[in-house]
Order: C-alpha cells, then structure tokens, then sequence
C-alpha cells in the first residue's frame, strides 16, 4: 500500500496509521480493499483539494500494485450493477435532486457523476422542467448555485446516457406486438424531451427489439462489408476485446492530440474552437457536410458535434484526416430516432 501511493507521486503521510474496516461482523477477504484505503490515507493527508460530498457519495474497488496501476479485480460486474442501482436517478427526482441546492446547497446527481455517466433509465418519464435544468451542465460542465447567503459552483463534467420507449406502451414499430397508443399520446410523451436537450445529445440510436434465442448468443458485433469489385457481401464478427482494443487505441491518439491542451483528454470535450483547430476538413468534405446540415436541418450545435462524432469514427478507423464517410455515419446519429 504505501509503495503504491508514494509510487503513484503522492506523499505518504510520516506517521502512525489506523484503519477501521466496519462493520467489524462482516468478513473481509481479498485485496479489493486496497483502492479505498489507500483513497482513504490520501484524502485524510489532505493531498487533494476535492469535493468530500461527492467523494464519500462514489464507489472505489480495485486491487493495486507496487507501482501504483489499478489490477484485475474479480467481482467489478457486481459491484458496478450494485453502482447502477445508486449515481442512475429515479424519475421522480426533484430539480434539486438531480441538479443540487436547498436551503444550504449540497451537491446533485449532476456533480455525483462528475467524470462518470449520468444514466436517466425512462427519460420521458422525468419530469420536463426537471430535464430542462441539464441544460447548462451539459453545456459547462459545472452546476452554479446562487442563494441569500452566498454562490457555489459544483464540478458536473459527465457523459450523459438516457433510454427511452418509443411510445407508452412501448410497442411501436414491434414485429410482432400492435401499439395501442395512438398518434396523439405518442406525440404527448415524446414533447416530454424538449428539442434543445435531444440537440445536446450526440448519438442518437434506435435499438430493436432482441429475440429470446439471441439473448443466449456469444458477446460478438456482426458487421457486413461489400466487395464491390466481385458484387459479393460478407460479414466478420468483433468480439467485444477486438472491440475494445480499438477503443484503447483511438484513445491513445486523443491523449497524444491533446497532450499540449490542459484539462481535454477526449474529442467530447472539445469545444467549438477547439473542433475548428484540431479537426480541419478538405473542401470535399465540407461540401458534403454542408449538403447533410441543409437536408436534415442541423442546427449550428449540431453541425459541430457531428465533425466532433465524425473526428472520433476516423480515430477508431486509425484514419489521419476525417473522411466523407465518417461524416455520414455521424449524420446517421442525427436522424430523429424520437
């Protein structure tokens, strides 16, 4: 523990050390202990200026090694459903809930999730003016509270997750069960998201329904190709570590792009001038892009985050310069799936 920290470039505190592991009737085997402890010595160093409010409210689990690296640790899937369960928000939160204040301001879920995810499980069924408050963190990534007796400003840099049923009853466009809702009711639920929020969001899925047989299938991603030259179509399948080592490595290239910019490790947090310097487009693909936005009517916030979407296709494509292609897949993101 204490090679791990001072390997890590923090200090070790030169004194005595007691840690109470409660409650004392619960047994604790296995080194998935050691994240926590150690968070615990560095926090009670005071090493860190940080908010203690959203520390206490996160989950540390991992086993460490002598040079300060985060191990393997058995039991993460558990551990992150039991996660799940607590920093994703019920839809009947209040505006303070989600956002923060009351009478002497405390953090909301906003700033619990700050540099993690915000998942909003049935978004329509929040409240709207509730929603609406997302606005500006989504925006900043910070939440500002104004009261009588002062102003706070609390960390809110997240990435937002939401699902959605496409109408009610959720039976819309199923294949095999009728939707009873009726144009009008579908109308009435889907204005709970407001436009502004939907053109905040990035991407933009559909999700069909799965099949019982396909639940029980290997964790693959089948994709299909065309051979243009012989006419003939094939598909490969990407197992999710194929999967994830291109992820790693088109975060790799993000953090070498980014390396003079303090505070941006990802395209995500580019903002407008930043996608105008770090991602430059030839004039093919600004015609192109310039012909998507008339057709789909994409708004100005729109228009940047679809070259911010395009950069990141391009990344996992191990492509240098952002191509026509890559804009249209980030303009099928777009497309109003709601």
């Amino acid at each position: 523990m204490k090679k791990a920290i001072q390997n890590s470039r923090v200090r070790y505190p030169d004194k005595k050390i007691t840690i109470n592991l409660s409650p004392a009737d619960l047994p604790k085997v296995g080194s998935n202990y050691d994240l926590p402890i150690a968070v615990g010595i560095i926090l009670a160093n005071e090493e860190f200026e940080c908010h203690r409010d959203i520390v206490s409210q996160a989950y540390f689990y991992g086993e460490l090694g002598l040079d300060g690296s985060l191990k393997h640790s058995r039991g993460v899937l558990l551990t992150a459903m039991l996660a799940k369960e607590n920093r994703s928000p019920h839809h009947t939160t209040s505006m303070i809930g989600l956002i923060g204040g009351g009478t002497n301001p405390m953090p909301g879920e906003v700033s619990l999730a700050h540099l993690g995810v915000l998942f909003l499980d049935e978004m329509p069924e929040f409240s709207r003016s509730v929603l609406e408050v997302l606005r500006q963190p989504m925006e900043d990534g910070k939440v500002t509270i104004t009261r009588a007796l002062g102003r706070v400003e609390y960390p809110a840099s997240f990435m937002l997750m939401a699902s959605a049923n496409p109408c009610p009853c959720g039976y819309l466009n199923h294949p095999t069960k009728e939707c009873q809702c009726g144009e009008r009711n579908i109308a009435k639920y889907r204005r709970r998201v407001s436009g502004p929020i939907l053109d905040r969001i990035d991407l933009h899925v559909w999700v069909d329904s799965v099949e019982v047989d396909k639940l029980t299938g290997e964790n693959t991603r089948v994709k299909s190709l065309q051979d243009k030259d012989e006419g003939l179509t094939f598909s490969i399948s990407e197992t999710s570590k194929t999967i994830r080592e291109r992820v790693m490595i088109a975060r790799e290239i993000q953090n070498k792009r980014f390396k003079n910019v303090k505070g941006m490790y990802t395209n995500a947090r580019m903002g407008n001038k930043q996608v105008k310097l770090f991602c430059p487009l030839n004039q093919e693909v600004k015609q192109f892009l310039t012909a998507a936005s008339h057709k789909f009517d994409l708004s100005a916030r729109a228009y940047f985050k679809v070259i911010k979407v395009a950069r990141t296709i391009a990344d996992l494509a191990g492509e240098v310069n952002i191509l026509p292609a890559h804009i249209a897949e980030a303009v099928q993101y777009r497309e109003n799936v709601w």
